[in-house]
């Protein structure tokens, strides 16, 4: 079973996230474009849907004209993706390969089918917060286990997109930064951890079996 760098797997989720935020913010952007257009003194104003409205009185032979803004017929809230949870039971395995300090390394491994009695699974918690790639808190049992604070970097805005080419292309991206770890379908899914991490998790173990 190949082994994936815990950093890693927390990049690609982080990414995932990010290109979701970026397409919701593409979607409303277009949509606002679409209801827009530039008046004749150039400032920008909302397109008109016009209705012709017939007089009350069957007499009269006037018909009144209505005129409707369209950002005035939908609310224009904008879609937001503001954090992510994953939760998610872990093996915490110890190897025979050790670090070149001598610590031994340590895998969680993630199973593809409930573990017996024997294996005792414990709870990793990804919490993503805000704009990412960004604050990313990492636990496991409920104990931080580390936090990642990298604001995202400033980028040209991407061309636009259509709602349905966002929409698709969002899935598709989605699922082709988790490809990498789709041997859960087989075996499971095995996760490296760095030596910082390797000790910390080894610690947290050690704090939760001593009480």
């Amino acid at each position: 079973m190949q082994t994936h760098p815990f950093n890693t797997f927390l990049g690609a989720l982080q990414s995932a996230v990010g290109q979701a935020q970026g397409a919701a913010a593409t979607q409303h952007r277009d949509l606002v474009e679409r209801m827009v257009e530039m008046g004749p003194d150039g400032e920008p104003m909302s397109r008109s849907w016009s209705v012709h409205v017939p007089a009350a009185l069957r007499r009269a032979k006037r018909v009144d004209t209505l005129v409707l803004p369209l950002l005035t017929l939908r609310r224009l809230m904008m879609p937001q993706l503001t954090g992510l949870t994953l939760e998610v039971g872990v093996e915490v395995k110890t190897e025979r390969k050790r670090f070149p300090s001598g610590f031994q390394k340590v895998t969680l491994v993630i199973p593809k089918d409930t573990p017996s009695s024997k294996q005792e699974l414990r709870r990793l918690s990804v919490t993503l917060t805000g704009p990412q790639p960004g604050v990313c808190e990492v636990a496991i049992d409920g104990a931080m286990l580390k936090r990642l604070d990298r604001p995202a970097p400033e980028s040209p805005a991407p061309a636009p997109l259509s709602p349905m080419r966002a929409r698709l292309q969002r899935i598709l991206e989605f699922f082709g930064f988790f490809r990498r770890f789709m041997p859960l379908r087989r075996k499971g899914i095995r996760l490296g951890l760095s030596e910082e991490d390797a000790q910390r998790v080894a610690l947290l173990v050690e704090r939760t079996e001593s009480k």
